[in-house]
């Protein structure tokens, strides 16, 4: 796996980020050069991080998420809507380090509920 790479970004990311910096620019004197900081300005902490992630699904009440939440569960999500878009396999393994795809598929491509219904989509459209 590869820990550094670069990847394209999409331009509504681009908007969000720049919005961000901007943001912070303003509130902290132009003193930070981080994206994910805390009221100090200073960067967050993964295990802080973390924590607000699970109490956040903890105020989920009836909604909660059935899983074990940390930073890694938006890696998991981003590549599972990576494959219900029907992004290419090797794409996205390139994009995320992987350099095995038994790694790719088995771990990290949940069968989400819009790819079930997609299916069903795709089968009225054969013709026989």
């Amino acid at each position: 796996m590869s820990s550094f790479r670069t990847i394209g970004i999409s331009s509504r990311v681009v908007k969000i980020l720049t919005e961000l910096l901007i943001e912070q620019e303003v509130k902290f004197n132009n003193e930070t050069k981080y994206l994910f900081v805390g009221k100090t300005g200073k960067p967050n902490q993964l295990n802080s991080f973390n924590t607000a992630l699970k109490t956040a699904n903890e105020k989920l009440g009836n909604e909660w998420i059935n899983k074990n939440i940390s930073s890694h569960i938006f890696r998991h999500s981003h590549i599972s809507l990576l494959a219900e878009l029907d992004v290419n396999i090797k794409t996205i393994m390139e994009r995320v380090g992987h350099s095995d795809v038994d790694t790719t598929m088995k771990i990290y491509t949940h069968v989400t509920k819009k790819s079930k219904a997609s299916v069903v989509d795709k089968l009225d459209f054969i013709e026989i």
